[in-house]
């Protein structure tokens, strides 16, 4: 992922760019000058990969902004006003990065993408498919357990056991937490090396059922 200043960065780019668009009156609207529009097409594209860089494709900040620049072509050219709402768009997410709430919002991206993820894995448990679902808890449960010590200052992400001992240290979980989170672990360490015997389809429930208590928090971490 860029880091903040590169975002921000490439965002004052693109309200540099969007905003030294000519345009022309049609009727009672103004679209984009003829001689224009290349320049506008090739805005737009980059508006649309420049987000596609930071936040998931899944996210509303990201449909918002492919649904903007796809409903700028109207009859008579590119209207203006959706031009307008697109850099209205884009100084949002450059100001939530400027003030550090980026990781925020991609927190809560990421909590509502996981979700979906844990639907289809539990979708495999009730087929008594233990390896698909084990396998998606599993990786699902690493990368948010790391999320999770990210956003709460944890320097050393490399393991999972030194992450959960760091998030106890914070008070982010209690010491009850901790000691269900490295029992998730171990059942995570069983799946990862295909060592199916080791865990039972229940326990891969549990798993489940652990990363959405996670994800809650991750949710509304800072």
């Amino acid at each position: 992922m860029k880091t903040q200043d590169e975002i921000v960065a490439a965002l004052d780019a693109l309200l540099i760019q969007g905003s030294a668009l000519q345009y022309r009156r049609l009727g009672g609207n103004a679209f984009v000058e003829d001689s224009a529009i290349p320049d506008c097409q090739y805005w737009l594209a980059k508006t649309i990969a420049v987000l596609e860089s930071f936040l998931p494709a899944s996210s509303f900040h990201f449909r918002e902004a492919v649904r903007l620049s796809e409903r700028s072509h109207r009859q008579g050219g590119i209207i203006k006003i959706d031009v307008d709402a697109l850099l209205g768009h884009l100084r949002f997410l450059h100001d939530a990065a400027r003030g550090g709430q980026l990781r925020s919002l991609n927190n809560q991206l990421a909590a509502a993408d996981f979700g979906d993820f844990l639907s289809h894995a539990r979708h495999y448990v009730a087929e008594g498919k233990k390896i698909e679902a084990s396998v998606i808890a599993a990786a699902t449960f690493e990368d948010t357990v790391k999320r999770l010590g990210q956003a709460y200052g944890v320097e050393d992400l490399s393991k999972l056991d030194s992450t959960i001992s760091a998030l106890k240290s914070k008070g982010v979980v209690s010491a009850v937490e901790a000691k269900q989170l490295r029992y998730l672990a171990g059942i995570r360490n069983s799946a990862l090396h295909a060592s199916w015997d080791e865990f039972t389809l229940h326990a891969v429930t549990d798993l489940i059922e652990g990363v959405e208590r996670l994800l809650t928090q991750l949710g509304t971490a800072p």
